[in-house]
C-alpha cells in the first residue's frame, strides 16, 4: 500500500476513534440525567444541579469535536477518497 494512502487511512481512524470518544460523551450525561430522573422524582434542587452538570458536559464535548475537525491547510493526498475507492486502487 503506498505511504499516502496509509497517511490519509491513519488520520481517518484517528477522526473515527476521537469521534466515538465524542458520541460516547455526549450521550453517557444524558442517560444519567434520565437514570437519575426516574429515580430521584422529589430533589428539584439535585435534578438542577445535574441538568447544570450535562450543559458543561456538553460544553466540553463540543469543544472536543471542534478540535477533531480542525481544518488543516494541507490534507493528506487521496483523504477524500472513500474507503472502496482507496481499497480499488489497491488491488489494481
Amino acid at each position: 500500500m503506498p505511504a499516502a494512502f496509509q497517511a490519509s487511512l491513519r488520520l481517518k481512524l484517528s477522526i473515527l476513534t476521537r469521534l466515538r470518544i465524542v458520541v460516547v460523551m455526549f450521550f453517557l450525561p444524558k442517560f444519567l440525567n434520565f437514570a437519575f430522573e426516574s429515580i430521584n422524582t422529589e430533589d428539584e434542587f439535585a435534578e438542577v444541579k445535574l441538568l447544570c452538570a450535562s450543559e458543561v458536559l456538553d460544553f466540553i464535548t463540543f469543544s472536543f469535536l471542534l478540535v477533531i475537525f480542525y481544518p488543516r491547510k494541507e490534507w493528506p493526498d487521496y483523504f477524500y477518497l472513500g474507503l472502496e475507492a482507496l481499497a480499488a486502487n489497491v488491488r489494481r
